[in-house]
């Protein structure tokens, strides 16, 4: 039997695919719908592919954080992403340029990368074993002995 607790993320995790799923399916409909209406010259197939990676991005994204929440894992890295997807498909209202903010994205992954390779690969071995001067200022306070005077 599932303990309380598990029972709660997975009551979360279903909420949360139904409610998402539905919402951004809602959103992305209603601006292809303005897409029609009110700039239909924009309509080409680059933009329609652009669209379908935009869809693709909030569909990854909710079965990856539905996937974390299940499983009790991580899933910040995803939220995010579903987040900047979200503030993209708000910008496109007003101008096209806004997929241009997409290339934060590899960004953000290759500075993930490289602070990963740097921190485990890259580093000494013995910087962890060296105290900082900083330490070794606190302990030389430490150990001073205080003498008072008596009159």
């Amino acid at each position: 039997m599932a303990g309380q607790s598990e029972k709660k993320r997975l009551k979360k995790a279903s909420s949360f695919i139904i409610y998402a799923s539905a919402f951004f399916s809602i959103f992305s409909l209603v601006y292809i719908i303005f897409l029609y209406f009110f700039r239909y010259n924009l309509i080409t197939k680059y933009i329609f592919s652009l669209h379908c990676l935009l869809f693709f991005c909030y569909y990854y994204c909710i079965k990856s954080i539905h996937y974390g929440l299940t499983n009790g894992m991580n899933y910040t890295y995803y939220t995010d992403v579903l987040i900047l997807s979200f503030c993209i498909n708000i910008g496109l209202f007003f101008s096209f340029k806004f997929f241009y903010i997409y290339i934060i994205i590899p960004l953000y992954a290759a500075y993930q990368i490289i602070s990963f390779i740097f921190k485990y690969f890259l580093s000494s071995p013995f910087g962890s074993a060296q105290p900082s001067k900083r330490m070794e200022k606190m302990e030389k306070n430490k150990n001073k002995v205080v003498y008072k005077t008596v009159y």
